[in-house]
C-alpha cells in the first residue's frame, strides 16, 4: 500500500493596509500646591496601552492612552515625589480595501517621555 501526504495552501490572511506613523502628543502637568516644588527630575517613563481598534469602510481607527510617571527630588531635600498623568491618543487613517469585517492588528512603541 502506497501512503502519501497531500499538501495545499489555504488563504486565511491577507495584508490590506500597513501604516507606520509617528504621533507626537503633549500634556502639561502642574505640581499641585499640596506637593513640594521640583528641584530635579530623577526619572520619566511611560506605557502605551491600546484601548480600542476598529475598521470600517475605507478607514481604520485606533484609540490608546499613554500613562506617564515622573519621579522627582523635591526642593529642600526629602523623599522623592511621584506625579502621574494619562494622555489619550487617537489616530484615524484611510486605507484602500478596508472593510468592517477586517481585523486590525496594532503595535505601539513609546519612543520617549520628556519632563
Amino acid at each position: 500500500m502506497d501512503i502519501s501526504v497531500k499538501t495545499g495552501g489555504i488563504a486565511c490572511y491577507k495584508k490590506l493596509f500597513e501604516l507606520k506613523l509617528p504621533v507626537e502628543e503633549a500634556v502639561e502637568l502642574v505640581v499641585p500646591d499640596t506637593m513640594p516644588d521640583v528641584e530635579r527630575i530623577l526619572s520619566a517613563e511611560g506605557v502605551a496601552v491600546i484601548r480600542s481598534k476598529d475598521c470600517r469602510e475605507g478607514a481604520v481607527t485606533l484609540s490608546a492612552a499613554v500613562t506617564a510617571t515622573v519621579l522627582y527630588a523635591p526642593e529642600g531635600g526629602g523623599a522623592p515625589c511621584r506625579l502621574a498623568a494619562s494622555l489619550p491618543v487617537s489616530v484615524e487613517r484611510e486605507g484602500a480595501g478596508l472593510a468592517p469585517g477586517c481585523l486590525p492588528v496594532a503595535a505601539l512603541a513609546l519612543q520617549s517621555v520628556e519632563a
